[in-house]
């Protein structure tokens, strides 16, 4: 098997363990949730996103922890903020405000772990 076909099947595996068939009927569940959202906090909860409010909650991240998908820690950015505040700045309310797909960053990279000395099963990760 080639080594696409190996990485296919290993996303297939992980996909269908992760994923539901959507077969339970859980609308039951809503019923016994509080609202716990009042009207003015939920308006509030809706205007735009600011510059400041993007770099201070970047600035909230500790600094070497979660890596994005492209290898970079909250770290990079709090240090070269003054070059590359404004890419971030224009990318990120574009996402939060709706105006952009959060498919393009929403990525989880996985990297199989052997369980034994020479697997043969994608169980064995």
């Amino acid at each position: 098997m080639s080594g696409e076909g190996i990485g296919k099947n290993i996303c297939d595996y992980f996909q269908g363990l992760f994923q539901t068939n959507g077969t339970a009927d859980n609308s039951h569940i809503i019923e016994v949730v509080w609202l716990a959202v009042m009207l003015e906090h939920n308006e509030s909860l809706n205007w735009p996103f600011a510059r400041d409010e993007v770099e201070g909650a970047l600035n909230q991240m500790f600094s070497t922890k979660s890596p994005g998908v492209d290898g970079m820690p909250a770290l990079f950015y709090q240090k070269y903020w003054h070059i590359v505040g404004n890419d971030v700045v224009a990318f990120c309310p574009h996402i939060m405000n709706g105006r952009a797909n959060v498919k393009e960053v929403n990525h989880t990279l996985l990297t199989p772990i052997s369980k034994v000395h020479r697997p043969t099963k994608v169980t064995e990760f």
